[in-house]
């Protein structure tokens, strides 16, 4: 009765719900289920290694309770390849065995057990499991019941959506209700997506890349916050998975079919049942490799018949989901695990797979496989020879295959181990690097017990190295999965490093912390317990030791902030770092500490969507240290500010007062709006590029990217078809009293996946005040004698009562950064950069007098990066994906070091990369995997020597450089495959599973399509005989290879073409696309995105026959000037080498080289001559006679100017500049040869365009003002400096180009490069109807390029002539390079002597003051322009001496003065040290000079200088007037009518007496005063006082500056300073 009524309430519910009915009350179904699991790829070739089951499922229904019993259950397995679009094996049902995967008895982890689910509306409620089952079995339980369940509920629509729980979690499942053909046939199919439907997905992850997507999240989409820092909710689950769901490179899918018949309405039958489970793993988007799991089941109905008696679970225990249930479980950061819990072996995997070995046995694998490995990496093999053998040793010894040697052992063998390297000699190369090897790779393996075992390395000071023991501690937390236990270990560090001597070493102490907040940030990354984490783990331990520090304890308070950036996300360092930034700190700390406060908050404020809340305000903050605001700003940056924020600071700008913030701001809004690589930054480029189009339209601003200022820029490379790209960040913060920037930082990063970014290597350098430390080294270099100061020092400081500039404290910071971690950081302060600079002299002097023997015997290893990911398979077993790539280098030998500059070094270095991905599938028997890898190998080798010889007395440098042995030649070597390969958990793997069920498969074999399609190809064949005639052997080759881009020369062209393909880079300029290009072709090496196999190789070595054993340079530097009087740089130098290269062996080759550059002064012409003469010589009774190579080349500016000073009358001529250049170059025979002339001008239609520019008109305007309206030169203005660099800007190149008797190959390259040029041209290519009137002889063609740039138009016009065959392409402009931007922001590159955009000498001037290398200030009767470009009117209603420019710090070398005369506007007089010289006024533009001063010379003169007289001044001799005196401090002379004073390198001073201009040297900001103004690149608060008050006016300042106290006759009121606060 209680049964009957049970029935009847249940059928109440399902008609009241309207369910359908699937499984009939009282019935046992009798399935046949077959099932298979692989792994493979359908790319190249269909390949797949896996297993297939079938069994007998019995189904008995009892209420909403489902019994499911499994027997008879047998197995194949399989690992071949397959026909494409076919399937690996054959199905029982279609009848046919199938010989490659024959079924055998299997015990099966399910066989002969029965499990029960419940079920409401069809869906599993709770599952009983026999509680004596395997891990395994349950899995594969809970996978079958997840098949089992349908949703019975939706039936009345065609599609639904029903939340289900399954092996991979809580996923949101998408239904679909089918109607066949035949109408009681029915079909009702489940898809799931698990990444994007899944809430509570079940799988295991390891990444130690520190990437993160574009959305923030770095390892799954649940690991996120929201911007008040709390866990996502489920119900925002629906609305963020979408935007947040990424398809690559990780994509799993599950679905299953239930095709059912209709017996009645609402109720129905399954006969079959199929469901199909896929994980794609696609690193390189579609065009790269694509690795698949795929697990398949199908259940086929047998028959239907009434049910016997009721089956029964086992021991059942009850589980409320079907998760997958790892073997290793969950473990938490705190979970109850001991010491002794942590010595235990680990498996490979989350799964539990591990080797089947015993301790000894791996112990004793890990020694042979590393003493393979480094034999392996001495030895060389030939690819030409030896192909498959080659192949073999490089792929499996590569460094990476050593990690499952190390993953299998406990920490008592790995001690054992650790004692056994350490007891080898280490002055044996063999045992010195293997133990080198094991101590790389113990931290890589990234195993509790390895790190244990570092541990107690660095606590016993095994290494003896402060540098060593620092590098092995800071590679632990990279690869390591810590919990407390584990990091308590390293906390005792911590603890022991204030007491234990080695343990204070600077590296390892500094070490100890940053890997310590490194490991406990790794530890505390669940959101749920991760400040409890924080909190036991010690972080407020160092808050306290930061707390108790000095404000003024550098290196101390900088350690610890950077140890507080690697902990990040703690949220006590979170309130403390805060309350620094934000001033509101108790102790307030200096801009360096903010600035690396504000770095270390960055990455937690940005995580909890807070970064405009907490660093907009400090980078609005005016008062702000310009440092400060910009690390604010570009914190801000790294994440999309919205529109608001964008056009805030923007607008901003328009008032911004510091130039280092202004500028650049508005550099990274031109870096943003250019770069489009990093993909997490779309929208803000699209936003950049919006705000910068009106910023350039209403630019108030000029900005730079000079030398020194504050910018960032970056370059980068973008590969669309793999969806990597790559970039190059460099960050600069000038100085306001400096010229060399405060600081710089360089970020190395990589791009993946379209959405993942991250840093590959950073490097941050701050320099605060090390600039002046330099200076104090060139005054030292420069100077000819002694400077005396102390009359000066009264004048300033106390006569004019003038506030001295006080040096900055040097302070030096140098922190390198891998994966966003920090991992190096070095401090020094003032006193002790002297010392390091000291002992660093007194090494230098001590090596150059040593004579000894130093041994070489190092290895290295950097590990790129590591990624782990597993999941359940729909068949319960699990699947992994793993990936690691890491580089071994190592470098053995001896340097021999004798007296003198002499030395030789005998060495071997070779360098391995090993990049591996794998995915595999782990049989229910934990012994058995079946996997897909692509190994890319590469193996670098050179063994060679050099000795090296510098005679400073005869001035002559030889170098011998050995050429590789035979045996050992310098070798590149790489080769990529992807194989399939199956095999048990031993040493020595074997598969007797795979012999029984598919005797003709392989263990391992590479997916190919054959070996008729891998092909060898000696790519340097034409080279060969060149190498022979120099007794080299030159071998480059591509071997074992079927990728179609490597077959033919012009595929290998194209390909390497498409590395440098501009159009993928930015910045467009040449530098960049070469290197950028070079990174791009070696990031497809690295990653190599093709499954094709392929090999390369490259070898030099000696010839087997009449060697060159070594290549021996020698040099004669007699005529190689050097820099002795670098007060002469604008005189004639000359660079003349003469010397031998000899190709020596049983025959020597010998050439005879000379070399001799002489450029006149300003480089106005120049020659270069290049002699290269291979003398004859006879080899293998064949003479080889002299073959010269001779170049010559001229250039020659016209008109001449020599040292005429430029005249505005220059800006205003319409005359034409030119340089004229002649090349000729002959080769073998003095009838080969090519000669090109050159002639290069400005153009009218040019200097047209320049009247209508702003700054052409600008320049015009300021010299109509009446300071200027009387001058003959150039108004010192930036306006007309660019002006006069526009004009002198070169627009129109010819060249003439003769040739005779070309070889063949020649006239072949011209042609095709005509060709090529024509090819790109051709949408400009007029084509006129041209004919020659006589056949063109094309060994002795006549060439003619004219190119004329049309800068109105922003077009260039060229044409292409071949004797008369001509060639036009007009207009043309494809829109790339941006060649007719307004020239003089081309002034940020070096001007190059060997090839002019512009007349040189102007150029160069213009570059100096563009990039600040020198500054000017310029003053006249009535106005003055500061040297931060800020012109202001005065008057001056007094007749003393007033001071315009000095500079005053503690040791004042020049001080300028001028006041009003009668005679001239404007009389000077200057201050060199105590030095005092005057010009005194007789008439307009005729001067006077004294000379007065108490340096053993007392006054001298007075001096008439007429045009081109010159007086020289020494501190031995005093002035002599037109006589040059070598070692002389400064110089005067005349030219026409203004006099120019030269003491270089502190300043110049150009006067005619209508106008003082003083040119100061870089050193002198920061440091100077004057009317001249402070020299700190800021605009604002220009106007100052002697005490540094701020004035209103130019008369206020015309008072404030005068000596009224001497040399004066009466007294100045001078301004009051009304301010409480002075200026600083």
């Amino acid at each position: 009765m209680m049964k009957g009524s049970t029935g009847l309430i249940v059928v109440l519910c399902l008609s009241t719900t309207s369910s359908i009915s699937i499984w009939e009350e009282g019935k046992e179904y009798h399935f046949l289920e077959e099932s298979a699991v692989h792994v493979g790829t359908n790319d190249l070739d269909s390949s797949a290694s896996g297993m297939r089951m079938m069994s007998d499922v019995r189904i008995q229904v009892a209420g909403n309770k489902l019994v499911v019993s499994i027997d008879n259950m047998q197995e194949a397995h399989y690992s071949h390849s397959f026909p494409q679009g076919g399937w690996p094996y054959m199905q029982m049902q279609e009848k046919v065995k199938d010989p490659k995967s024959k079924y055998i008895p299997s015990v099966g982890y399910e066989n002969g057990n029965t499990f029960s689910i419940m079920l409401e509306d069809g869906l599993v409620s709770n599952i009983e499991l026999p509680e004596g089952l395997s891990v395994n079995g349950k899995n594969m339980m809970r996978a079958l019941a997840s098949i089992l369940q349908v949703d019975t509920t939706g039936h009345e629509m065609e599609m639904w959506t029903r939340k289900e729980r399954s092996i991979h979690g809580e996923c949101d499942v998408e239904y679909a209700f089918l109607k066949s053909g035949q109408a009681e046939h029915k079909e009702v199919s489940k898809t799931v997506s698990h990444i994007r439907d899944c809430v509570k997905r079940n799988f295991k992850m390891f990444d130690n890349s520190g990437a993160y997507s574009c959305n923030g999240v770095r390892d799954d989409i649940y690991n996120i916050m929201t911007p008040k820092g709390q866990e996502m909710s489920d119900e925002k689950h629906d609305d963020v998975a979408h935007t947040m769901y990424r398809p690559e490179p990780i994509h799993s899918t599950s679905m299953t079919t239930f095709q059912m018949k209709e017996l009645a309405p609402e109720k129905y039958k399954v006969e079959k049942i199929f469901s199909a489970g896929a994980v794609v793993i696609q690193r390189f988007t579609e065009e790269g490799v694509t690795h698949v799991t795929l697990a398949n089941r199908t259940l086929t109905l047998v028959e239907v018949k009434d049910m016997d008696a009721l089956r029964t679970v086992q021991n059942p225990k009850t589980f409320n989901d079907l998760e997958f249930e790892w073997m290793e479980g969950n473990t938490v950061w705190n979970a109850p695990i001991g010491v002794e819990g942590l010595k235990k072996k680990e498996s490979f995997f989350y799964n539990g797979y591990t080797m089947d070995e015993t301790q000894d046995a791996m112990m004793e694998a890990n020694k042979v496989n590393i003493k393979k490995h480094v034999e392996e990496m001495h030895h060389f093999h030939d690819p030409s020879q030896h192909m498959d053998e080659t192949i073999q040793k490089l792929q499996q010894n590569g460094i990476q295959k050593l990690l499952p040697f190390f993953h299998g052992l406990n920490y008592d063998s790995l001690m054992k181990l650790k004692s056994f390297y350490f007891g080898l000699r280490t002055d044996n190369d063999m045992d010195k690097s293997v133990r080198d090897v094991f101590l790389e790779m113990l931290p890589v393996s990234g195993t509790w017990p390895a790190a244990l075992v570092v541990q107690e390395i660095v606590m016993n000071n095994d290494l003896k190295s402060d540098m060593e023991t620092a590098r092995i501690l800071t590679s632990i937390p990279f690869h390591v999965e810590p919990v407390k236990v584990l990091v308590e270990q390293f906390f005792l560090l911590v603890l022991q490093s204030s007491s234990t001597p080695h343990l204070q070493y600077p590296f390892t102490k500094s070490a100890i912390d940053l890997a310590y907040a490194h490991l406990v940030r790794t530890t505390c990354h669940e959101l749920t317990t991760q400040q409890e984490c924080f909190k036991a783990l010690h972080v407020e331990e160092f808050i306290k030791r930061f707390d108790a520090l000095a404000v003024d304890d550098h290196a101390n308070l900088n350690h610890l902030m950077l140890v507080f950036r690697n902990f990040r996300e703690s949220e006590m360092i979170e309130i403390k770092l805060k309350s620094i930034i934000m001033n509101k700190s108790p102790k307030k700390y200096d801009s360096a500490l903010k600035t690396q406060a504000v770095f270390a908050l960055a990455e937690r404020a940005i995580r909890q969507g807070l970064e405009t809340e907490y660093f907009l305000p400090v980078f609005l903050n005016r008062n702000e240290d310009h440092e400060v605001r910009i690390a604010a700003f570009d914190m801000m940056m790294r994440v999309t500010p919205t529109t608001t924020t964008m056009n805030k600071i923007m607008t901003y700008m328009i008032y911004e007062t510091d130039n280092e913030v202004f500028n650049y701001v508005y550099t990274a809004f031109e870096k943003f709006a250019t770069h489009n690589n990093e993909p997490c930054r779309q929208i803000l480029h699209d936003y950049a590029k919006y705000f910068i189009k009106y910023w350039k339209q209403h630019m108030w601003q000029k900005p730079k990217y000079s030398i020194g200022i504050s910018k960032t820029f970056s370059n980068s490379f973008t590969q669309e078809a793999y969806g990597y790209s790559g970039s190059v960040e460099v960050h600069t913060v000038g100085s306001h009293k400096a010229t060399t920037p405060l600081s710089i930082m360089v970020e190395v990063k990589s791009h993946r996946y379209h959405h993942v970014t991250m840093q590959d290597f950073g490097m941050f350098i701050r320099m605060e005040g090390v600039s002046s430390k330099i200076v104090e080294k060139i005054r030292d270099f420069t100077s000819t004698g002694s400077l005396e100061f102390e009359k000066l020092k009264e004048i300033l400081f106390t006569n004019m009562n003038i506030r001295q500039r006080t040096t900055v404290p040097a302070k030096l910071d140098l922190v390198l950064m891998m994966k966003d971690n920090v991992v190096f950081a070095y401090h020094l302060t003032d006193t002790e950069i002297t010392g390091v600079m000291g002992k660093l002299g007194e090494y230098l002097n001590t090596v150059k007098n040593m004579q000894d023997v130093f041994k070489l015997n190092k290895h290295f290893s950097l590990a790129w990066d590591m990624f782990l990911y597993e999941q359940p398979t729909d068949l319960g077993v699990p699947m992994a994906y793993a990936s690691g790539a890491t580089s071994a280098l190592g470098l053995l030998g001896e340097v021999k070091k004798d007296s003198g500059l002499k030395g030789e070094i005998n060495f071997r270095m070779h360098l391995n990369t090993d990049n591996s991905d794998m995915m595999t599938v782990i049989h229910p028997d934990q012994n058995i995997k079946f996997s897909i890898q692509q190994d890319r190998t590469y193996k670098h080798h050179l063994k060679s020597a050099v000795n090296v010889l510098l005679d400073t007395t005869t001035r002559k440098l030889m170098m011998t450089v050995k050429v590789p042995d035979v045996e050992t030649p310098f070798s590149m070597q790489g080769h990529s495959q992807t194989f399939l390969y199956t095999t048990d958990n031993k040493i020595i793997g074997s598969q007797t599973y795979l012999e029984k069920s598919c005797p003709t498969c392989l263990m391992r074999q590479v997916v190919s399509k054959g070996e008729d399609h891998r092909r060898n190809i000696d790519i340097l064949a034409e080279y060969h005989e060149i190498g022979h005639v120099y007794g080299m052997k030159v071998d480059g080759r591509v071997f074992d290879c079927e990728v179609n881009e490597a077959f033919s020369p012009g595929q290998r062209f194209l390909t390497l073409l498409k590395s440098f393909n501009p159009l993928n880079k930015e910045p467009k300029n040449v530098l960049n696309i070469v290197v950028s290009g070079i990174r791009q072709l070696h990031a497809f090496l690295f990653y190599f995105p093709k499954i094709e196999s392929c090999g390369m190789h490259f070898m030099l070595s000696q010839s087997t026959m009449d060697p060159v054993k070594e290549i021996v340079l020698d040099f004669d530097l007699k005529k190689f000037q050097n820099i002795e009087q670098p007060r002469k740089l604008m005189k004639e130098k000359v660079i003349s080498v003469i010397g031998d290269v000899i190709f020596k062996g049983r025959v020597n080759r010998m050439h005879h080289i000379a070399l001799e550059y002489v450029a006149a002064p300003m480089w106005t012409k120049s020659h270069l001559d290049l002699d290269i003469i291979r003398k004859p010589f006879v080899l293998q009774a064949k003479n080889y006679p002299e073959f010269p190579i001779i170049f010559h080349m001229r250039t020659k500016a016209m008109p001449k100017m020599n040292d005429r000073p430029l005249k505005f009358k220059d800006l205003t001529s319409v005359g034409t500049y030119r340089i004229h250049s002649t090349m000729e170059l002959m080769w073998g025979h003095p009838d080969l040869k090519i000669k090109i002339e050159g002639d290069h001008k400005t153009t009218a239609e040019a200097i047209n365009h320049l009247h209508s520019m702003w700054y052409h008109k600008t320049c015009m305007r300021e010299h109509s003002l009446p300071e200027w309206r009387q001058s003959e030169g150039i108004p010192t203005t930036d306006a007309c400096l660019y002006t006069m660099h526009d004009l002198f800007t070169l627009r129109h190149y010819t060249w003439d180009i003769t040739a005779t008797n070309l070889e063949p190959w020649m006239v072949s390259a011209y042609k095709k490069m005509g060709a090529l040029v024509k090819t790109s041209l051709f949408p400009f290519w007029e084509f006129t109807p041209e004919f020659t009137s006589h056949e063109v002889a094309p060994r002795q063609p006549k060439l003619r390029i004219e190119q004329i740039f049309h800068p109105k138009m922003n077009t260039f016009d060229l044409t292409l002539q071949v004797d008369k065959d001509v060639s036009k392409f007009m207009g043309v402009n494809y829109g790339i390079l941006q060649w007719n931007t307004e020239p003089y922001l081309r002034l940020n590159r070096i001007p190059i002597p060997f090839y002019h955009s512009s007349y040189l000498r102007p150029e160069f001037v213009n570059y100096m003051y563009y990039n600040n290398v020198i500054n000017h200030c310029h003053a006249t009767s009535h106005s003055v322009r500061t040297y931060d470009n800020v012109t202001y009117p005065y008057t001056m209603d007094h007749s003393c001496w007033t001071l315009i420019s000095s500079d005053c710090n503690e040791h004042p070398s020049f001080a300028v003065f001028m006041k009003k005369e009668k005679k001239t506007p404007l009389g000077l007089m200057f201050f060199i040290g105590d030095l005092q010289v005057e010009f005194v006024p007789i008439k307009t533009n005729v001067f006077r000079i004294n000379v007065k001063g108490d340096m053993g010379q007392g006054k001298q003169g007075p001096f008439d200088l007429t045009d081109k007289d010159f007086l020289y001044w020494s501190p031995t001799e005093g002035a002599k007037l037109n006589t040059v005196l070598p070692d002389f401090m400064f110089k005067i002379f005349r030219r026409q009518n203004n006099y120019v004073v030269d003491f270089f390198p502190q300043m110049m001073i150009n006067y005619d007496g209508n106008s003082v201009q003083v040119l100061a040297g870089p050193q002198v900001k920061g440091q100077h005063c004057g009317m001249c103004g402070d020299y700190n690149r800021n605009t604002y608060k220009e106007l100052l006082d002697p005490q540094m008050c701020p004035l209103n006016n130019g008369d206020e300042m015309a008072r404030a500056w005068a000596l009224d106290t001497k040399y004066c006759p009466t007294k100045i009121t001078k301004p009051e300073c009304l301010q409480s606060v002075r200026h600083l």
